[in-house]
């Protein structure tokens, strides 16, 4: 008996297979955090969340799989007999709930980190300006992780399919990527990068304006993508 189509059969896999191996990666991380931690408090004293510091090593992670999505799944899916726009359209569904997924994790991660701080005495104080004012504020911590998660991921994917397409020539869409990827610091407060520095705090702007910004920028992201990949030519190696 065949068994029925599903009807995100892209979204479904990605779901099932590459979700856990990106929350794996967020545990590793969490566990070379108390790592850290642990050292501090033997050699120093704790005076910051470790957290706050390590967790923006996520933002990397996020960039770095969008562009693969496209770079290199994208030609992967495609030989399989699965069409652009099925891969486009499931792809960002995917990237919605995974980055939920990695952001309310990291939320109960502050959760434990707030527990374990107050019960060893150590103040649990902010690296940087962010949107959130606490460590205890929980729903504006989720937010605003979601939304830097999505908007790098999707900002990878944009980098992806630009360098698939265009090759060398990807190297145009790194301003337009740092770019977007400045605004989309308003909605968590990392905004430094290379060559660009917004004096604007998040703050300034206050929770929906941020949001909101950041969400521009990931739409923005999103519609590159597409305008890129919706009919990218499919490269084969030639012997």
């Amino acid at each position: 008996m065949n068994r029925p189509a599903r009807r995100w059969p892209i979204a479904y896999l990605l779901l099932t297979t590459h979700l856990p191996f990106l929350v794996f990666c967020l545990a590793g991380l969490l566990v070379v955090a108390g790592l850290v931690l642990g050292g501090v408090a033997v050699f120093g004293a704790v005076r910051i969340s470790a957290l706050d510091v390590g967790g923006q090593l996520l933002r990397w992670l996020a960039l770095g799989y969008g562009y693969y999505l496209l770079r290199t799944m994208l030609p992967m899916v495609l030989v399989h007999g699965r069409t652009r726009r099925e891969y486009l359209c499931q792809v960002p569904v995917f990237q919605l709930i995974t980055t939920g997924v990695l952001a309310g994790a990291t939320t109960l991660g502050y959760a434990a980190e707030s527990l374990l701080y107050r019960a060893a005495g150590w103040p649990h104080q902010l690296a940087e300006a962010r949107l959130y004012s606490d460590t205890t504020d929980h729903l504006v911590i989720f937010a605003s992780y979601w939304m830097m998660l999505l908007g790098w991921m999707a900002t990878g994917s944009f980098l992806g399919a630009a360098f698939y397409r265009l090759r060398a020539g990807g190297v145009l869409a790194l301003p337009v990527a740092l770019l977007l990827l400045a605004v989309n610091g308003l909605s968590n407060g990392v905004l430094s990068l290379p060559f660009i520095k917004l004096d604007l705090l998040p703050q300034d702007l206050g929770v929906p304006a941020a949001l909101t910004l950041g969400a521009a920028s990931t739409l923005v992201a999103v519609g590159l993508c597409w305008l890129l990949a919706r009919d990218m030519p499919l490269r084969t190696r030639t012997s």
